[in-house]
C-alpha cells in the first residue's frame, strides 16, 4: 500500500502543519523564552517548538510529566501521585484518557497548561477541550525534551519493531503470513505493510489505519492486533492479554478457513449447510462464521432490528443479494452517500453486534 496520504515534511523534518520554527517568530508577552507560537483554531489551543516546551517547563512552571501508560482510573500510577496544588502544567506522555484529564484537574486545581505531543492531538475530543477550558487551561502542543524533535529526513523506529522485521522476514514466518493474507485475514496485510515486509516507505499506525480504514480511532487497537498475528506465528512470543485474547479467537477461524480453501468437499458440505450454491464472489474464507451467523439473522428477520445504513453495509458486505462484495470504500449506502472505510467498518461491527456476533471473544 503505497499510496499511504502523508503530510509533506518542513526542512526540519517535521511534519509542515505542527512545525512552529518554519513562521516568522512573534513578540510574546512576559515570556523571554526562545521560540514563538502558532494560534490554531482553538482559542485556547498553541504549538511551542521543543526547545520552547522544555524551557517552560523548567522556568515559569511547576512542571509535573504525567505518563498514562499501565494505568487507568482506578490505579492511575506513580506519576499522578507528584501533582499538587502547586502544580501549573502538564505533559501528557502517551494517550490523554478522558479520565486522565479529570484526574488531573482534581489533583492539580491550579493548573494552567496542559500539553499533547502533536501526533496526539487528534485523542482531544470535544469533551476533553470543554473540561479544560473550564479550567481556564491552555492546551499547547510540544514535545518534554527538545531532543525529540525530528530531524530532516529522520525516521525513527524501535529495537521492537526491527526485532519484529527480522522475525517476520524469515521465510518460514513468511509463508505462513501470506498464507493468512490469502485466507482473507485483512490482519495480516497490515502486518506486513506496517512492518515494510515487501520494501515499502515506514509509515506509522495512524496513517495505515486511515489506509486499511481499520482501527483509527485508537492506535492501541492496531498494535493489539499486530502483535495477536506475532503470538500466532510464534506462540513463545510475550504478548499482553488484549493481544493473547485475539490470538486465541483467530486460530479456529483460521483452521475453518484452512480447510473450506483445501478441501472441495468440504465446501460443498458448507455452502449446503449455509443453503447457498455458491460462495459469495469476494467475501474472504476467513469470514464463515459471520456469513452463517448473519444468513440465518437475514433469513429469520433479524435484520428489522437494524437501521437502513447497517443492513445495506452487511448486505452488500456479505454478498446476500447475490453481488460481488464490495470493498469498504465501494461500499454504497442508501441515498447514494459513500462515507469513509472505517466509518463503514464501524457501521457493519455495530451492525454484527446488534445481531449478537461476537468475533474476538
Amino acid at each position: 500500500m503505497s499510496n499511504v496520504q502523508k503530510h509533506p515534511r518542513c526542512k526540519h523534518g517535521m511534519d509542515s502543519r505542527f512545525c512552529a520554527l518554519c513562521s516568522p517568530p512573534e513578540p510574546m508577552k512576559l515570556r523571554a523564552s526562545p521560540g514563538h507560537r502558532t494560534r490554531l483554531s482553538s482559542p485556547t489551543l498553541r504549538e511551542v517548538t521543543p526547545t520552547l516546551a522544555h524551557a517552560l517547563g523548567a522556568k515559569e512552571y511547576n512542571y509535573v510529566l504525567v505518563r498514562t501508560t499501565d494505568c487507568n482510573r482506578t490505579n492511575p500510577g506513580p506519576t499522578f501521585s507528584e501533582l499538587s496544588s502547586r502544580t501549573t502544567k502538564v505533559h501528557i506522555a502517551g494517550l490523554p484518557f478522558l479520565w486522565a484529564v479529570e484526574e488531573i484537574l482534581r489533583r492539580a486545581p491550579n493548573l494552567k497548561v496542559f500539553q499533547v505531543i502533536p501526533t496526539q492531538l487528534r485523542h482531544m475530543s470535544a469533551v476533553h477541550m470543554g473540561l479544560l477550558q473550564a479550567r481556564g487551561v491552555e492546551v499547547v502542543t510540544g514535545h518534554d525534551r527538545p531532543e525529540m524533535a525530528w530531524g530532516d529526513g529522520d525516521v525513527r523506529v524501535s529495537k521492537t519493531y526491527n526485532a519484529l522485521r527480522k522475525l517476520l522476514a524469515s521465510p518460514e514466518k513468511r509463508a505462513v503470513l501470506d498464507e493468512l493474507e490469502g485466507l482473507g485475514f485483512e490482519v495480516a496485510g497490515f502486518v506486513k505493510r506496517y512492518l515494510c515486509l515487501n520494501g515499502e516507505e515506514y509509515a506509522p499506525y495512524r496513517l495505515l489505519s486511515e489506509q486499511f480504514g481499520i482501527y483509527a480511532t485508537h492506535d492501541a487497537l492496531a498494535s493489539a492486533y499486530v502483535y495477536a498475528v506475532v503470538r500466532y506465528l510464534d506462540p513463545e512470543y510475550q504478548v499482553n492479554e488484549r493481544s493473547t485474547q485475539l490470538e486465541r479467537a483467530m486460530r479456529p477461524r483460521v483452521e475453518k478457513a484452512r480447510a473450506l480453501a483445501a478441501s472441495a468437499a468440504h465446501m460443498t458440505a458448507t455452502l449446503e449447510r449455509l443453503g447457498l450454491t455458491e460462495w459469495p464472489a469476494g467475501l474472504p474464507l476467513s469470514r464463515v462464521d459471520e456469513l452463517e451467523h448473519v444468513l440465518t439473522a437475514w433469513r429469520g428477520g433479524g435484520f428489522a432490528q437494524l437501521s437502513d445504513r447497517e443492513s445495506a453495509t452487511l448486505i452488500q458486505r456479505f454478498g446476500l443479494e447475490g453481488k460481488p462484495v464490495p470493498t469498504l470504500h465501494d461500499v454504497e449506502l442508501p441515498g447514494g452517500a459513500r462515507l469513509s472505510r472505517e466509518r463503514i467498518r464501524q457501521i457493519e461491527a455495530k451492525a454484527l453486534s446488534k445481531l449478537g456476533f461476537r468475533g474476538d471473544e
